[in-house]
């Protein structure tokens, strides 16, 4: 998975494309990427076999420039099966981040929908 930083205002091009995590191996997927009114921009996907099972959402906030502003963050804490299909919403203030996921089997049914909020 790679990504690129977006001017917010227009939507033009501000940083080549680059690698958001460490991880080469396995899959990551499902990409998705809020913006903050600063700029900065916080990217959430999935990881294969990060957790001990199936895949798991993790998050990144960067900055306008393209610097990550923190290490990758583990977003779900159950560790079974597929936790995945993130989607992550910021504070107006951008402190903080809510990341819905998709979680299989949590519940005790197919598939539910789980979430944090966190601390960019």
């Amino acid at each position: 998975m790679f990504c690129r930083i977006l001017n917010y205002a227009d939507l033009t091009q501000a940083v080549a494309e680059f690698c958001p995590h460490a991880i080469m191996a396995g899959t990551q997927q499902h990409p998705w990427t809020a913006y903050l009114p600063s700029g900065d921009q916080i990217i959430g996907w999935t990881t294969e076999n990060l957790d001990t099972s199936g895949f798991a959402v993790q998050y990144r906030p960067f900055s306008a420039a393209g610097a990550g502003q923190r290490q990758r963050v583990l977003g779900n804490r159950y560790w079974s099966n597929n936790q995945w299909k993130p989607i992550v919403l910021p504070s107006n203030d951008g402190t903080k981040a809510m990341v819905l996921w998709e979680s299989m089997g949590q519940d005790g049914s197919d598939a539910g929908v789980y979430f944090r909020v966190m601390p960019l």
